[in-house]
């Protein structure tokens, strides 16, 4: 079953313009609260800024969303006043993983990052500064903190870099539908691996 799914989803991928892989960053806090606070409390931020969960264990504190758009995350935060064409076809799937030592909970928040279009950015420092902005959030609703290692300064140093084409709607809509078999896949493989994990030796001492 797991191979026919996986098949599907790379055969959805091959049949329109793959994705510009845009980079990896982590981000990581600690706090007091819970596994399953953390998930819940992420679940609730990422599902406000328009998430779509694809993947979420309380239990092994794992959470893993789809692909959403940069700029539609900047308009759920109109405060921001932070809107570029860049971040329009920029697009990053988060993954929050909550892990217990000595007694707190060590939050590591994985940001996948994709460009739908062409043109030239730093999308990588774009990303992380408005996953960071998420984490501080988070962090924030669980009595923690988190120092952002972007600030205001290199991020709008960054937009002032960014050199990009007029948007073409329908290279993008195509994009995004391999954007989201990709997803697929990987939402899958995920799963697939936290089965594994459940019915490992180890995970039954």
């Amino acid at each position: 079953m797991l191979g026919a799914l996986l098949t599907a989803g790379c055969t959805s991928t091959n049949q329109v313009a793959a994705p510009v892989d845009a980079g990896v960053e982590t981000v990581v806090f600690t706090t007091s609260a819970d596994r399953v606070t953390v998930v819940d409390v992420a679940t609730a931020l990422l599902v406000h800024h328009d998430f779509t969960i694809t993947l979420a264990n309380e239990r092994l504190g794992l959470l893993q969303t789809d692909y959403a758009s940069v700029g539609q995350v900047e308009a759920m935060r109109p405060d921001t006043g932070r809107s570029h064409i860049a971040l329009n076809d920029l697009y990053m799937r988060l993954t929050v993983n909550s892990e217990g030592r000595d007694g707190i909970q060590l939050v590591q928040i994985k940001g996948n990052f994709q460009r739908m279009a062409g043109g030239r950015a730093p999308d990588r420092l774009i990303g992380l500064y408005w996953m960071e902005q998420l984490s501080s959030d988070m962090a924030r609703a669980l009595d923690a903190d988190y120092v952002a290692r972007v600030s205001d300064e290199i991020y709008d140093q960054a937009l002032a870099n960014a050199s990009l084409p007029t948007p073409n709607d329908g290279k993008r809509e195509q994009v995004y539908r391999g954007l989201k078999a990709l997803g697929i896949v990987g939402a899958i493989l995920f799963a697939a691996t936290l089965a594994a994990s459940s019915f490992s030796p180890s995970s039954s001492r």
